[in-house]
């Protein structure tokens, strides 16, 4: 028995201990723990946990540091319920792709990796806003002397530096004549402190372009590269925001950034091993009938819980699997039409007309050809054309459009066989 004892322990305790072990050698062997505990497993070999690390904690922890920003400017709220607006038109079209609810509070109650994984699609768009809603304070510092200031350009520059004013306007004049020439005077713009909305709009931008390389149907060696460039990037602003966000805000009772005691972002430098070993991580999640790829054909059909709903859905998933099979079969490699729910079929021309006119979501389709459409019942479609580029915002090019205020009658299978994209117009 090879032992290290403390220098500090009784000759006889050590002698004792010794004599026993002697004695009673089975009471000194060690506890049997399972094999698995002697390894350390990755995220990279737990293959369902990548879509999870992606949705609930990254995409949710995100946003709800992006909320924080908001909620020091008091515009939480605001910015809730206009985003909430927002995704009211998405929820409505029921899309199987773009799974989003509407949001009344921070909460984000019911939703999972499917409807994270959504939101990421759409999150540029509900942050264009952000601007608006709780814009950074701005001040131009006059080309005048400070002393020939006005109360008011006194108060802007105070302000703009997060300093105090005075009791009286005399008293503000002063306090910024003295903080203007005294360099000992911290001042610091408000873009160091809480952070800006160009900051936030970067971290939604890198985590929306993040997210969309992991996703990608097809992945290659360069397609790694840039997953792992693009996660890297996401980070290091995720961390810049945090530590503006901190300066003013909650501080972590540690002292650490959330990037430091996130598991979730600690796991995420694991997703670039995981693409590469595995491919997309489309192959974790959406994996056919495997797992729970299962659950995105099975839901859909289920559309209340009225008794035996469990064998009506099972007996309709399975019937479209048959007819599936059959248009294989029949050379028809296209899933039926009806099988997910892909875009939104609109009643009438002057349904689609008066969405386009108010400036409210369309659901569209891009055909192989380039042309775009929005499909009217009656086995009909509207043409859209796309102009000329109008203005940037948040990562996202919005383009001058037009509608053709007629509807054209087309073999509606026809189309459907040369769909190249399902997308909105927002």
């Amino acid at each position: 028995m090879e032992a290290d004892f403390n220098d500090d322990i009784d000759d006889d305790v050590i002698s004792a201990v010794m004599d026993d072990y002697d004695t009673n050698k089975h009471n000194y062997d060690m506890f049997p723990f399972p094999p698995t505990w002697d390894d350390v497993y990755d995220t990279s070999k737990q293959v369902t946990a990548p879509m999870h690390t992606l949705g609930p904690g990254i995409v949710k922890n995100t946003i709800g540091m992006t909320l924080d920003f908001s909620s020091q400017r008091n515009k939480k709220a605001t910015f809730l319920k206009q985003s909430g607006l927002l995704l009211d038109y998405i929820a409505d079209m029921k899309l199987d792709w773009c799974k989003v609810f509407s949001v009344e509070t921070d909460k984000f109650g019911g939703w999972v990796s499917e409807n994270w994984c959504s939101y990421a699609r759409i999150a540029k768009w509900t942050y264009s806003m952000l601007d608006c809603v709780a814009p950074d304070f701005q001040f131009d510092i006059p080309e005048t002397p400070v002393e020939c200031w006005t109360t008011a350009q006194c108060k802007g520059y105070l302000k703009y530096y997060d300093l105090p004013f005075g009791k009286t306007a005399f008293e503000t004049r002063c306090k910024a004549a003295e903080a203007y020439h005294d360099d000992n005077i911290l001042k610091v713009p408000p873009h160091e402190r809480g952070g800006s909305v160009e900051q936030v709009e970067e971290v939604i931008e890198a985590m929306a372009a993040t997210f969309s390389l992991l996703m990608q149907k097809e992945i290659d060696d360069d397609t790694i590269v840039q997953c792992d460039r693009h996660l890297k990037i996401f980070l290091h602003r995720l961390h810049n925001l945090d530590i503006s966000l901190s300066s003013t805000g909650k501080k972590s009772a540690t002292g650490k950034t959330r990037l430091e005691t996130s598991y979730s972002y600690l796991a995420a430098l694991q997703l670039v091993y995981v693409v590469e070993r595995y491919g997309s991580l489309r192959n974790v999640w959406e994996g056919s009938f495997a797992g729970e790829g299962i659950l995105q054909e099975v839901k859909p059909l289920i559309k209340d819980l009225r008794t035996n709903w469990h064998l009506n859905a099972g007996r309709k998933h399975f019937t479209q699997k048959v007819m599936k099979k059959l248009m294989k079969e029949y050379g028809n490699s296209c899933s039926p039409p009806y099988l997910r729910n892909d875009h939104c079929v609109y009643g009438t021309v002057d349904d689609a007309l008066s969405l386009f006119m108010n400036n409210k979501p369309l659901s569209i389709l891009q055909l192989s050809c380039g042309t775009y459409v929005v499909v009217i019942s009656n086995d009909k479609f509207m043409q859209l054309s796309k102009k000329k580029w109008f203005i940037s915002v948040c990562g996202l090019s919005y383009f001058k459009w037009s509608i053709c205020n007629t509807a054209e009658s087309i073999f509606f299978l026809g189309v459907m066989l040369h769909i190249s994209v399902y997308s909105y117009l927002i």
